[in-house]
């Protein structure tokens, strides 16, 4: 918290006036949700960077997304 008191000039917790204790306590608030968002958007990242290898493969390989098309659901038999 010592970096945020001294944001808003009083660096004894003791001695907050309440403008003070509010003003602190939203750019606590303020930085947290920065820091979920950033950690998010690593997580978002770090998500595509490994999926996105596999949906190439997918799509070389000639992926059929929907496998009901080609086969007849029950029978086994196939459309062709």
């Amino acid at each position: 918290m010592a970096p945020f008191l001294t944001v808003i000039g009083n660096t004894d917790v003791d001695k907050l006036t309440s403008e003070q204790a509010y003003k602190l306590r939203e750019l606590c608030l303020k930085d947290y949700k920065q820091q979920l968002v950033d950690r998010a958007e690593l997580i978002h990242a770090r998500f595509e960077k490994v999926t996105r290898p596999e949906m190439n493969v997918k799509k070389n390989l000639n992926y059929k997304p929907n496998i009901l098309t080609a086969v007849n659901f029950g029978t086994g038999e196939t459309n062709s």
